[in-house]
């Protein structure tokens, strides 16, 4: 009986080694798996204060994954596990892969003593840890084949998905380094793709691209966050900085991936019900901003994730739809969109233990946004090749639309020379200055017509129509009274030719005296000396009228020169005269004035555009009981030049008066005005570096002030 229960004794002891040998965990160099989160027990703080010999008498459960995995909480995650030394060395490496935790801390229980061996994590200055690496390292000291029992106490307001790897350093170090070339070959491939695209972007200077750029940027930053490298390198003394970080870049890595999708697929144009859900979305990220900068880290991280995820559902249901519309670009970012999804499902099973953890799960994150990115850069490029394909086919368009508009031009002026040159022949057998000046006409008028030096060049050429018409009619209606009276001259003079003799001069000087008296020779020579000033004043009128009209238009106008200004006035006001005739007073108030350097046949067409509005506005003034009157004034003050244009007609409203530079605002009724004389004659203002208002009199009428620089500093001088 005594050796029965001996035997029973030996067993129990047997079976009690072998489970706890069963928990500990032997670290050899032969491991086949190097994390051991599925071999570790848990137990939750929920007062988030005890110590590590509060917890030493409490129940630890199991964790069956590989991964030890916590919702975020003020709980006080606890650890368990223990280690047995079968290494060479007695040195072995715990490493913590999971750089946002704010907080760890490893305690050591050995031979019925507690102690801990460090604490780290984002509350303290990078600076502080014993190595560089972003991961948590902890080296402890095990003698070889003994065991030593560990605690780990992280706290964090995220999730906590805490893979834990044991091993010696030369194990450690080659996982680690692996781990480091595949972050650096993505961050590589993200700075490629950053700095091809933002120079893309300064070539372009399309939109998408700098939003493209801005994404990219933001994107790599919160790979690098969750890697633990933002903290290493950009705010490694600002543990405060480091904590709030992963939501800021998180918020602002929402805001240019709504931009740039707005801009890359264009979702309004499709749906505006998909474009505001997408706005929706994003906005819940303002509520996760004002909870963690509130302290409220835990709430911050669920509104957080769920705004991601709404956002992601979002935009790819958007971009599906618009993809079916048949957007090109929505093709690409679904494509692109559907790895980075994949990829965050995968990063999800494998924190749930669905998945193995391995580099590949570990990493997914970082493939999928690579995908994503160089995805959407071929997106991008083939949005490029759309543009180009579009401006191609508006530039054949416009090329079309030109090839036409100089075949109308040509077709004009070729109407216009003959009309001309038909007037020209009959001029020409009167007066050949007559002749020059209507070559000269026709010249500068088929240079104002290409040109295109007014918008009102018809108004003008029916003017000089009709104003040079009077002397030319004046000149026709004379040449045909002056040859019957040439005639008759030469018929006298003929009958003195037929004389021969004294007796025959005797017998033919009566009949002589009967033809003078018949033709009335004395009143002929008054006729024709009056015809001839008639011929004289038209040809003269003719001439002066061209004259003006080379003045106003300045073929050499696309060189800046110095030009007297009143000279163009007055060849305006020439060049209106049939238009003024005789209801308007043009009265003028010169200062002395300098030359001035600028385009003359560009201000000659201001002085056109306000010289004839205010001859109409004049003229169609019915309430004026004065006479129609239009002063103009010069002065200079320094280095500027004054010209004013006052009428006394009916004003401009108050109310609209701001509004008489705008491109196609007109005060005239429909039909009657363009609305883009005022709005050229202030861009042709504004380029000579100069400036222009309008302002109504106290009586009545307007004052139109122009002022110029007496000199142009610029690339065009």
């Amino acid at each position: 009986m005594n050796r029965i229960a001996t035997l029973f004794i030996y067993f129990f002891l047997l079976a009690i080694q072998l489970s706890a040998e069963s928990d500990t965990i032997r670290v050899t160099d032969e491991m086949k798996e190097r994390f051991i989160g599925s071999r570790v027990s848990v137990f939750t703080d929920s007062t988030g204060s005890m110590s590590v010999l509060d917890v030493l008498d409490k129940s630890f459960s199991e964790n069956n994954s590989s991964v030890v995995s916590f919702e975020p909480s003020q709980h006080a995650q606890w650890i368990q596990f223990s280690l047995k030394n079968e290494l060479p060395s007695s040195d072995v490496i715990i490493e913590l892969d999971y750089p946002v935790l704010d907080y760890i801390a490893l305690y050591e229980k050995y031979n019925g003593k507690v102690r801990m061996l460090g604490k780290k994590g984002e509350k303290f200055p990078f600076a502080q840890r014993d190595n560089n690496h972003p991961s948590f390292l902890f080296k402890v000291d095990i003698p070889k084949g003994e065991t030593k029992t560990f605690f780990l106490k992280a706290k964090s307001g995220e999730v906590i998905n805490l893979p834990i790897f044991v091993g010696g350093n030369e194990d450690i170090l080659s996982t680690l380094n692996t781990r480091s070339l595949i972050y650096g070959i993505y961050a590589g491939v993200m700075l490629v793709m950053f700095f091809y695209n933002f120079f893309i972007y300064l070539t372009t200077r399309i939109k998408s691209y700098l939003y493209y750029v801005l994404y990219i940027a933001m994107v790599g930053l919160v790979q690098a966050t969750l890697n633990g490298y933002s903290f290493r390198f950009f705010w490694p003394n600002s543990p405060e900085v480091a904590q709030h970080s992963l939501y800021v870049i998180n918020a602002l890595t929402a805001l240019f991936s709504i931009i740039f999708f707005f801009e890359f697929v264009s979702i309004k144009k499709v749906s505006k019900t998909l474009y505001y859900i997408v706005i929706g979305a994003g906005s819940i990220y303002i509520i996760e901003l004002v909870l963690v900068f509130s302290g409220n880290f835990n709430d911050a991280y669920s509104v957080m994730n769920i705004a991601a995820l709404l956002l992601a559902l979002s935009m790819l249901v958007s971009a599906v739809y618009a993809a079916f519309k048949k957007s090109r670009t929505a093709i690409y970012f679904s494509i692109a969109w559907g790895f980075f999804l994949t990829s965050v499902i995968i990063f999800v099973l494998k924190d749930g233990g669905v998945l193995e953890y391995n580099l590949f799960t570990a990493n997914v994150l970082e493939y999928g946004s690579g995908l994503e990115t160089i995805m959407l850069a071929f997106g991008l490029a083939d949005y490029i090749n759309v543009l180009r394909k579009q401006n191609e086919v508006a530039q054949k368009e416009a090329l079309d639309v030109s090839k036409e508009n100089e075949r109308l031009i040509k077709r004009q002026n070729i109407m216009l020379e003959q009309k001309v040159q038909e007037r020209t022949k009959e001029l020409s057998l009167t007066n050949s200055e007559l002749n020059e000046a209507l070559d000269e006409l026709k010249e500068a008028q088929t240079q104002l017509v290409e040109q295109e030096k007014m918008a009102s060049l018809g108004q003008l050429t029916a003017g000089i129509a009709h104003e040079i018409n009077n002397p030319i009619n004046f000149v026709t209606a004379n040449v045909n009274p002056l040859k019957r009276d040439i005639e008759d001259i030469i018929e006298v003079l003929e009958k003195y030719q037929s004389i021969k003799s004294v007796d025959d001069f005797k017998v033919k000087i009566e009949e002589i005296n009967e033809l003078i008296e018949e033709l009335e020779v004395d009143y002929l020579k008054d006729e024709i000396n009056s015809l001839l000033k008639g011929i004289d004043e038209g040809a003269r009128r003719t001439a002066e009228i061209v004259r003006g009209l080379k003045v106003f238009s300045r073929a050499e106008e696309q060189d800046i020169k110095k030009v007297d200004l009143l000279e163009g006035l007055e060849s305006t006001v020439t060049l209106l005269n049939s238009t003024i005739k005789n209801e308007i007073k043009v009265e003028r108030d010169f200062k002395n004035i300098p030359k001035v350097e600028c385009y003359a046949g560009k201000i000659n067409q201001v002085f056109m555009n306000i010289l004839s509005n205010a001859v109409q506005a004049v003229k169609e003034d019915k309430s004026r009981s004065e006479p129609g009157k239009i002063m103009l004034k010069s002065f200079s003050e320094g280095d500027e030049v004054f010209i004013q244009i006052i009428d006394n007609g009916p004003g401009i409203d108050p109310e609209v008066i701001s509004k008489v530079f705008e491109p196609f605002f007109t005060t005239k009724p429909v039909g009657e005005g363009t609305g883009l004389g005022l709005s050229i004659t202030r861009s042709i203002i504004q380029k000579h570096n100069g400036d222009i208002k309008v302002e109504n009199n106290k009586d009545r009428g307007v004052t139109f002030t122009i002022k110029l620089p007496k000199y142009q500093v610029s690339d065009d001088k």
